[in-house]
């Protein structure tokens, strides 16, 4: 397998041409690879900033302030339904996890926070705030709540997503890296630090409701997920045998969290959607790892 071919275990950050290149019109260049490119030129052609965007740096910063706008106010109407079904007398009929259509405006403001200082995190944000709106839309029509506003607004939802991850993709670090260890380095660190992340999202969530599985999976299922990660790249120029090991660990780590919930029933998309994260960034990471001579 030769060096570029490896590059491939990573493609979800790399790209075929640097992030930040000028097109003659970067709106079609970002749009031609979505789901749906109309809608996406529309989207994009009436927002004045995106409209004079210069590069794709500034697409990205407009679909996650376009994003966080609709997020926001698809919010409100959400909130408002609540609070008036609470004096129906069968208000179970909308006790829906709320907290899955909370959490896409973090993850779009998570984005557009990282967009100038780390541009691979806003990558990955970007594509987890679909998978938050994906989540909310069925969440809402498990319980069988339609309300075809806040539908249309989702399916922009998932292509502003889509835009903000097409126009981040690619990083040069990984793209230049000169050997097989510098490519493992770049990837484990990517590894860790979305480890980190998810084990501070589930810790927050025992904040708004405390839940033994849900404390097991912070406190123990992640804390080993982050010190796998953690240990794989402290030994990656010195044993690269246990850390080849050691990022294979990762993921089953992450399936000790996913085995705990689903045992006890319960049922948080937000933490299932991370553990698949970690699944594959450890299948990664091991795979990198496993080139290393």
């Amino acid at each position: 397998m030769n060096f570029l071919m490896s590059l491939t275990l990573i493609s979800f950050i790399l790209i075929s041409c640097p992030p930040w290149s000028a097109n003659a019109d970067l709106i079609e260049d970002v749009c031609k690879d979505t789901a749906d490119k109309s809608r996406c030129l529309s989207l994009l052609r009436d927002d004045p900033q995106a409209a004079s965007a210069k590069d794709n740096r500034d697409i990205s910063k407009s679909a996650l302030e376009l994003a966080i706008k609709k997020a926001t106010e698809s919010k409100k109407i959400l909130t408002d339904l609540i609070e008036a079904k609470m004096k129906d007398p069968t208000p179970e009929n909308y006790a829906f996890n709320f907290n899955s259509c909370q959490s896409v405006i973090g993850s779009f403001n998570t984005a557009l926070g990282e967009l100038n200082d780390d541009i691979q995190s806003s990558n990955y944000d970007s594509k987890t705030a679909g998978d938050d709106v994906d989540n909310c839309q069925k969440e809402l029509e498990s319980h069988g709540i339609q309300i075809p506003d806040i539908s249309s607004r989702n399916k922009d939802l998932m292509l502003l997503s889509e835009i903000a991850f097409q126009a981040t993709k690619g990083d040069p670090h990984a793209s230049s890296a000169k050997s097989y260890r510098e490519l493992a380095k770049f990837t484990l660190e990517i590894c860790l630090r979305k480890a980190i992340e998810s084990q501070n999202f589930i810790k927050g969530l025992l904040k708004a409701k405390e839940n033994a599985s849900v404390r097991y999976c912070a406190f123990e299922s992640y804390a080993a997920v982050v010190g796998s990660f953690s240990s794989a790249y402290g030994e990656l120029d010195e044993d690269i045998d246990t850390a080849n090991y050691d990022s294979k660990i990762a993921g089953d780590d992450a399936d000790e969290c996913q085995r705990e919930l689903e045992s006890h029933g319960i049922q948080i998309p937000e933490i299932f959607s991370r553990n698949k994260d970690m699944k594959l960034l450890s299948s990664i990471a091991y795979s990198v790892t496993n080139l290393v001579s």
